[in-house]
């Protein structure tokens, strides 16, 4: 009777411990991190912080500038429309509407589409 009644208790003791280390367990691989409130959005870029020429630093000419009327590559001397809308660009170029989004940091801007991402710099002389 002694017998039954002690492997009675060592089985509970044993099947309680089994439980408590499942628990360990789980809080264990449960993260603690605190809650992040998402970035805030970006603020718009207005187009008069744009104006100007910009370089990509391929070589020691500018390869655009922004003017009132438009985009203009120096390269081939042609000017397009553009549009911002928030932190967009959208190009209208002759064979197709090209779309980034933008950041503009003190004097560099990047330009960011499913290709990757393109940084340019204020062009001074």
């Amino acid at each position: 009777m002694k017998f039954i009644f002690a492997s009675i208790v060592l089985l509970s003791i044993f099947s309680c411990q089994d439980v408590i280390l499942k628990d360990a367990k789980i809080e264990a691989n449960q993260t603690t991190e605190p809650f992040r409130e998402p970035p805030p959005p970006p603020l718009p870029i207005k187009p008069d912080f744009l104006q100007g020429a910009w370089t990509d630093g391929s070589t020691g000419n500018a390869t655009f500038a922004f003017t009132k009327g438009g985009i203009q590559y120096v390269d081939n001397l042609k000017t397009y429309s553009y549009s911002l809308t928030g932190d967009s660009i959208q190009i209208q170029f002759e064979d197709y509407n090209y779309k980034a989004r933008i950041n503009l940091q003190n004097d560099t801007l990047t330009m960011s589409d499913a290709d990757g991402e393109a940084r340019f710099w204020r062009y001074v002389r």
